[in-house]
């Protein structure tokens, strides 16, 4: 009987170890680890004070290739749980935002972190940052986008372009192809075409859609465009506007 009890007490022991370690374990995350970066870096989103205490929580390469080129969804509350999943290390976020409508709306973006120097920083993030349409790759992480992107505007290219007067009131009218050499489909895209004249002074701009709908990888399409006022252009250069 002096055995079971004393079996008993070590086991409520060990129980009441165990849970405490559990509950600090969870303390110290929440106050010190991943979630507490996350908790940080939402917290300067939703206040507009990214610039307070931002090198303690995103990497720099995060910085400069993502918070510093495209928008995101601010998120108004959220509760976070932290995952350690292939060797690397996500807070997962249930967030709420609110539209322009004043209606709530789900944001549940994911970061990686990884802890350098004894702080934990956001190294990259799913679902986070706003991308065209096409860019809603599953399975993609924002950063990976970002590169996809970079790599869309050096393959995606004006081919075989050219333009002459029309003998109309100045006006001047070109054609072209677009080539699509990327991993993406890309949609609406537009050109613009600067005018100079023989010294070299810009006298015209014109924008036109070379892609009004949608051209998929591997693809190319003839347009066309036409510039009115155009009596001082003696030449030309095109570029596409990737916006």
């Amino acid at each position: 009987m002096k055995n079971n009890k004393i079996l008993i007490a070590i086991a409520v022991i060990l129980l009441v170890s165990a849970s405490a370690g559990f509950f600090f374990k969870d303390s110290i995350s929440i106050l010190f680890g991943p979630k507490a970066a996350v908790n940080k870096a939402l917290t300067m989103f939703k206040t507009q004070k990214l610039e307070e205490g931002s090198t303690s929580v995103f990497d720099y390469s995060y910085v400069s290739t993502a918070l510093e080129k495209y928008k995101y969804y601010q998120i108004d509350e959220w509760k976070l749980t932290s995952i350690e999943k292939d060797g690397k290390t996500y807070v997962e976020v249930d967030g709420t935002t609110t539209n322009a409508f004043g209606a709530k709306l789900q944001r549940n973006p994911v970061f990686v972190l990884t802890k350098t120097l004894g702080d934990w920083r956001i190294i990259d993030s799913y679902g986070f940052f706003v991308f065209d349409g096409d860019m809603d790759i599953p399975g993609k992480s924002d950063l990976e986008k970002d590169k996809l992107m970079q790599d869309m505007k050096e393959k995606v290219k004006i081919d075989k372009w050219s333009w002459n007067r029309t003998g109309y009131g100045g006006a001047v009218e070109g054609k072209g192809v677009v080539v699509n050499e990327s991993e993406l489909p890309i949609s609406y895209l537009k050109m613009e075409v600067t005018y100079s004249d023989n010294a070299g002074n810009v006298v015209n701009t014109d924008e036109t859609y070379v892609v009004s709908d949608k051209l998929a990888p591997g693809q190319r399409k003839q347009f066309t465009w036409y510039t009115s006022d155009c009596y001082g252009c003696d030449n030309a250069q095109v570029k596409l506007l990737f916006e």
